[in-house]
């Protein structure tokens, strides 16, 4: 049987600046109303960058929407990302896949992976409010939604992790007006609004699998809000709380060790 990369040798491509290592994926907010999709090699990389896949969730009663892809001339020659299909609602949750595929060695443009450094793959306006995520979850792993994150380099599989998995539009702005403590925990901490509202939060811890796992709802308060949890019964882990407030939601990561 005749193997990949003596198929590839004979047309011509290159293997990269050295052996492929995987290249990671994160979601940062970026301008007002913006997401920034990153990828980060593992090891330097020049050449063929095969195929990518990733997939978006949010909260399918916030209203808010993707809008289309835009990316910088140079990316969109090595690996023009567009929506795989439409956006899908699940239970509490929409999802929209996104897939890209490459042709070409990247030596051909000039454009050399650095190892570490990340690229700004896509930008992605968003119209409402709430919180995005780049997701592996029971949806993506589902064989006919197939929407885990993906990567191939010189055709073979290279996927790294999601070393950012969840962002608000505004992360920098809701960061500020929650606390988490402690955060790593023992499955109890506390969750505090220094500013109050005058508006009622509703707060829903999702596992790793997206699964609602603990809801609350927090009314109008002065200064010093508070909300305590115990997911000591669901074991360690990666969590997310999510938090709306009217018409925006946004996601904070809580540790379970």
């Amino acid at each position: 049987m005749r193997t990949l990369l003596p198929i590839m040798a004979a047309a011509g491509l290159t293997l990269g600046a050295s052996a492929q290592s995987p290249i990671d994926i994160g979601l940062f907010p970026g301008e007002e109303n913006m997401l920034e999709v990153r990828i980060r090699p593992t090891a330097d990389f020049d050449g063929v960058f095969s195929s990518l896949l990733f997939t978006l969730r949010w909260d399918a009663g916030s209203e808010a929407a993707p809008g289309p892809v835009e990316q910088t001339d140079l990316i969109a020659q090595y690996m023009p990302i567009h929506p795989s299909g439409p956006v899908v609602v699940d239970g509490y949750h929409a999802y929209q896949v996104y897939a890209g595929f490459g042709i070409g060695p990247l030596t051909d443009l000039g454009v050399d992976l650095r190892m570490n450094e990340e690229v700004v793959l896509a930008r992605i306006p968003i119209s409402g409010n709430a919180s995005f995520a780049v997701v592996n979850d029971a949806w993506t792993g589902e064989l006919t939604h197939n929407g885990d994150y993906y990567v191939s380099l010189n055709g073979l599989d290279k996927t790294g992790i999601i070393y950012k998995e969840a962002t608000a539009v505004s992360e920098e702005t809701a960061a500020a007006s929650v606390s988490i403590s402690p955060n790593p925990n023992d499955g109890r901490f506390t969750v505090t609004f220094p500013e109050g509202g005058s508006a009622p939060r509703d707060l829903v811890v999702v596992n790793s699998l997206g699964q609602r796992v603990r809801t609350e709802r927090l009314n109008a308060c002065t200064t010093g809000c508070r909300q305590a949890f115990d997911l000591a019964e669901f074991g360690p882990g990666l969590y997310h709380l999510e938090i709306t407030t009217g018409n925006s939601t946004t996601t904070h990561r809580v540790i379970v060790r």
